[in-house]
């Protein structure tokens, strides 16, 4: 009866947590664009990933960390001209942690195995429903 009960506070919890994760199992797509901007920002090699803050984000507080390290820390707002809020370029070979702390949902953890199959992170908060988007594609802000 135990295990049913904590079974069942273990789904409600996962259910309730407000974070969707999406994954996009294309093909990367590169174009002339891309290569330069990706090699200014030091992206382009296979150890690196792009976390991009996008959607509804006005005057929050977020942290980004790589490991145990601080990588950003600051009130961002999402530009209503591009979508944009901010990016940040972590290497992928440790986990990244994203807290939003207006946010219900908590710190969102990006685990290594994620980071490492796809090179785009989107994340989106939009009444505490938070989307997490992996893909290979990058996105244009403009």
């Amino acid at each position: 009866m135990k295990s049913v009960a904590i079974f069942i506070l273990i789904i409600l919890t996962i259910s309730c947590s407000g974070i969707n994760y999406k994954y996009e199992n294309d093909v990367a797509y590169m174009n002339k664009w891309y290569d330069p901007t990706m090699k200014k920002l030091n992206a382009d090699n296979s150890d690196t990933s792009i976390v991009f803050l996008t959607g509804y984000f006005e005057k929050d507080s977020v942290q980004i960390r790589n490991g145990s390290d601080i990588i950003f820390n600051s009130t961002i707002s999402t530009s209503p001209q591009i979508g944009l809020a901010w990016f940040e370029v972590v290497k992928n070979e440790k986990a990244v942690y994203v807290d939003i702390r207006k946010s219900k949902t908590g710190k969102i953890k990006l685990p290594v195995k994620y980071l490492k199959k796809y090179k785009f992170v989107y994340i989106s908060d939009r009444d505490d429903k938070v989307l997490v988007e992996y893909t290979n594609k990058g996105r244009a802000f403009l």
